[in-house]
């Protein structure tokens, strides 16, 4: 793998991961068919939309759960165009501080990731 350096990560509705490489290289991986058992991963989409890159170069999740970007890029399926995200500000139920701690740490996801 030429460039471990991840560019930027997107996980949708669906447990896909949309991986951009440094190196201009993107992949996809179908987490549902990756995650073995019943991980947190796999089974709740909102904990796996928290997956983040840590030290530039590993996807991980809260959890210390983590993948190696050298799988995604060896094993993943080749694309072409990273998809596109919407990143307009939308209203999240008020439940509490909780509720005010994940907005928060969406908001600064989408800041530090996503927007030029």
């Amino acid at each position: 793998m030429p460039n471990q350096n991840i560019k930027k990560i997107l996980v949708d509705d669906d447990f896909n991961l949309y991986v951009a490489f440094a190196n201009g290289e993107m992949r996809h991986v179908d987490l549902k068919t990756w995650i073995d058992g019943k991980s947190q991963i796999k089974q709740n989409i909102n904990f796996c939309k928290q997956a983040f890159i840590e030290h530039g170069s590993i996807i991980s999740w809260p959890t210390g759960i983590s993948i190696d970007p050298e799988i995604i890029y060896d094993k993943g399926d080749k694309i072409t165009k990273f998809p596109e995200i919407d990143t307009t500000e939308k209203e999240l139920p008020a439940t509490g501080s909780y509720s005010q701690k994940v907005k928060a740490a969406l908001a600064k996801v989408i800041k530090l990731y996503y927007l030029p």
